[in-house]
This record gives structure tokens, C-alpha cells and sequence, in this order.
């Protein structure tokens, strides 16, 4: 898939589209045979900020079937962690976790299955693709490329196969679940495996994913290609303070059903300006973009169903943010994409803080974000506004970890690994250094 072939695609500044055209030329080189993908998070988006998310939707079926105390969140997690405990390969087996979720709630085996049915249900509904990376595994067939698929994930290959096929991911060769009890087979990790099936030699295989450990050293490690495709979450946490500032706002409550709506916008917010990766530096928490700004602040605010402003500074702020047509193309954005999403969601819960990323703004926004609606602020309101406004004591990795991690050649594990001097190190630092 060309850069221009589609006009829905997202559009990328200057340096996404450098990175990506890198990205590109590294999976369709002449001696390349074979492209392997990571499928969670490089290809498929699970449509929540963490995948525990979806069991807040289960609730009510579960109440049904169940007559404690103890919210389905909170079992199905512990299952989980109980079934991970048991497991001889290093992840838990889905069928497994719910043998524990009966042991501990004490449900029988047919709601049980019912259960297990209805969360596999929903797991399909609410993935979709990430759209660079199957412009990336589109690039690699276009090019006559095989394609191989690579996860750790617990779900049935069954599911993950319909998944894939709703993302429009076809044609691949194969698909390698990973499990530990498999890799101590192969020296740790799954390269050898594919290298052995598919009767590859060195050089013949490049690999796409977003985990440093896994999908970066562990290649390199083998003399194997990678092109680093890192998560929107990842990024999107890496780009300011504002996801640390959610949490610290909400505390504890950060996780509970109410809240799912505020962290399915975010997720939303990573996946519209953090699928294609970009090396910029800027000052700020909205990536130095009124887009960003509208998109979070106006876009997350059209949630709320009542909400009166708490300040004037607020109520002129909002209706700068207003008067300016990008950010308020971005509202219309957001509340479109959120619909298609998670239109269910929005009429099954009370979605509370929607205006948490318009107070950050008012009352913590950095002079370079505040800048971004001056021209719609008369002087004495941009004067009290900076007068009001203050530094937020969050800390943040701004403009330092959100080009991307850099490997410390004094680390003493780095150094083990790749030692100075050798082909390991210089393909390592010869790849993260484009970021």
C-alpha cells in the first residue's frame, strides 16, 4: 500500500512519513524472503487502554450468574494471575483461567462457558487494525514477501484467526504462538523456530514489532533485521504528562467502571496521533499541535452530559478553543470515532471526568500550548490566564523518552550483549539511532 493510495489514511508530517518510508525500505529489500509481524499492538489494536477494560462490560451477565460480592473485574483477574501461576508454559491458558474464575466464585460450568464465550465475543467486536502497521504488512506482500505472525497471546487461535480476518490481515504463511516452555527449545525466543519452518538463511528474515526486549534485542541478538514499530500507548505516555496526571488525578479510582469511558478516549487519543511514530521534539503535553489540544480538550468535554465551566479563565478558554476550526474539527472528530467505538459503552455507563484534559489545560498548560489560542484571547485574558495558570509538579519524560528508547552502552547488560565493537552493537545503534 503506497503512501498515497488511500485518502482515509491518516496524514503524516515530514518526519512520520521519513520513518515510515525507512521502515518500508528495510521490509522490502532484495534479500528479505520473509516478513514476521507481532500481532497485538503492531497490527491489531485491542480498543482499550489496558486489556482488563473489557471486563467492566461483563458485569451485568455476571451478576446473573453469580451471587457474591466480588465484581467480575476483580475475579477474572485474579483467575487470570492464578491460572498464570499454574501454567507450565510461561502464560496462562485461556480455558484455564476460566477453571479458576469457577473455583473462586463458585459459578457453575456452563456459566462458565457462557462467560468465556461472551468475552471472546467482545474481544473480536473490539479489535481493529493499526493502520500503520498493515500498511507495513500490505507493503511486505506487495513486494512478494511471505509473512509470518508472531504472539504470546492467551486467546484461541481460532479467535485470533477471525481476528484477523475482520482487520483484513491475510494471506500470511503462519502463525507462531509463543510459550516458554517452546523458546527454552530455541535459546528463548521464536526467531530460530521461524528461521527452522521456513528454511531460511542469514539475512532472509526481518521482523516488525514494538517490545525492545523481544522484538528488537532478541532479533538483533540473531543477526536478524528489525524495523521498530513501537505501541500508541507506549508513545502517547512518552509525549507529556497528561496520561500520569489522569492518574494521579483519579488515584484509586483510575480503574473503576466509571472511569472506562475517560481512558477509551485515550486510547483513542494514542491511536489517532501515535500509530505512526515520529522522532519530533516540542515543548509542552499536546505535541505543540492545536489539533492534539482540540481533539482531547473539546472532543473528550462533547462526553459529558451536564457541565457547567468552574472558572472564567475556563469559560474563555473554551471559547477560543471553540472559535478555532482545527480544534473544533477535532471535537467533531473525536465524538464520530468515539461513536463508532464505543457507542455501547457511552449508553451503558455514567462516563465520568470527561473534562480532566480542559482543566489540565486551564490550569497547568505549558506557555507553548497556551500560545496555540492566543490569537482568540484578548491581552487581559491571556494576561490572567497566565497569571493563574501553573507549573504542574508531575513528572514527565517529554521531548527525552518519546524519541524512542535508547539503549545505554554503559548498562552492564547492554554491554553483554552487545559488546563494543561487535556486528550486534553496530546494527543496534545503527537502528535506534533513527529515532
Amino acid at each position: 500500500m503506497g503512501l498515497n493510495d488511500n485518502n482515509s489514511l491518516k496524514a503524516m508530517n515530514s518526519q512520520q512519513k521519513s520513518n515510515y518510508i525507512n521502515m518500508v525500505a528495510n521490509i522490502v529489500k532484495d534479500n528479505v524472503k520473509v516478513a514476521s509481524f507481532k500481532i497485538f499492538d503492531t497490527l491489531v489494536l485491542s480498543g482499550f487502554w489496558e486489556n482488563s477494560d473489557l471486563f467492566h462490560l461483563m458485569e451485568n451477565e455476571f451478576r446473573d450468574l453469580y451471587v457474591g460480592k466480588k465484581t467480575f473485574y476483580e475475579l477474572r483477574k485474579t483467575a487470570e494471575e492464578k491460572a498464570l501461576k499454574k501454567s507450565k508454559t510461561g502464560k496462562p491458558e485461556f480455558d484455564e483461567i476460566y477453571r479458576q474464575l469457577e473455583k473462586i466464585s463458585g459459578i457453575s460450568p456452563d456459566s462458565a462457558e457462557k462467560l468465556k464465550k461472551r468475552e471472546l465475543e467482545l474481544v473480536e467486536y473490539y479489535c481493529y487494525p493499526r493502520e500503520c502497521g498493515l500498511r507495513l504488512y500490505n507493503d511486505a506482500l506487495e513486494a512478494g514477501k511471505k509473512t509470518v505472525l508472531v504472539t504470546d497471546s492467551y486467546l484461541p487461535k481460532e479467535t485470533i484467526g477471525r481476528i484477523l480476518e475482520n482487520c483484513g490481515i491475510k494471506n500470511y504463511t503462519a502463525i507462531f504462538i509463543k510459550n516458554q516452555k517452546q523458546l527454552k527449545k530455541s535459546g528463548g525466543t521464536i526467531f530460530p523456530i521461524i528461521i527452522k519452518k521456513l528454511d531460511l538463511r542469514q539475512g532472509q528474515l526481518v521482523h516488525i514489532g514494538g517490545n525492545v526486549a523481544d522484538d528488537v534485542e532478541a532479533p538483533v541478538i540473531q543477526g536478524i533485521s528489525v524495523v521498530y514499530l513501537p505501541d500508541c500507548k507506549e508513545l502517547m505516555i512518552k509525549s507529556g504528562r497528561l496520561s500520569a496526571y489522569v492518574e494521579q488525578k483519579l488515584g484509586r479510582k483510575y480503574n473503576e467502571p466509571e472511569y472506562i469511558g475517560l481512558r477509551c478516549a485515550m486510547s483513542l487519543y494514542a491511536e489517532r496521533f501515535f500509530d505512526y511514530p515520529t522522532n519530533q521534539v516540542v515543548s509542552g503535553d499536546f505535541c505543540g499541535s492545536i489539533e492534539n489540544l482540540g481533539f482531547l480538550t473539546l472532543g473528550v468535554l462533547s462526553l459529558a452530559k451536564d457541565y457547567a465551566v468552574s472558572s472564567d479563565v475556563e469559560a474563555f478558554v473554551l471559547t477560543a478553543l471553540g472559535k478555532e476550526k482545527k480544534s473544533a474539527d477535532m471535537s467533531n472528530e473525536f465524538a464520530e470515532l468515539f461513536e463508532s467505538h464505543y457507542s455501547d459503552i457511552a449508553e451503558s455507563f455514567d462516563l465520568r471526568s470527561c473534562n480532566i484534559f480542559l482543566e489540565y489545560y486551564v490550569k497547568h498548560g505549558a506557555l507553548y500550548d497556551r500560545m496555540l489560542i492566543q490569537k482568540h484571547l484578548d491581552i487581559k485574558q491571556m494576561q490572567k490566564w497566565n497569571d493563574t495558570a501553573v507549573e504542574t509538579d508531575i513528572s514527565s519524560d517529554n521531548n527525552k523518552e518519546y524519541k524512542f528508547e535508547k539503549y545505554d552502552s554503559e548498562n552492564e547488560l547492554d554491554a553483554k550483549l552487545f559488546p563494543k565493537g561487535s556486528k550486534r552493537r553496530a546494527l543496534m545503534e545503527k537502528l535506534l539511532s533513527k529515532f
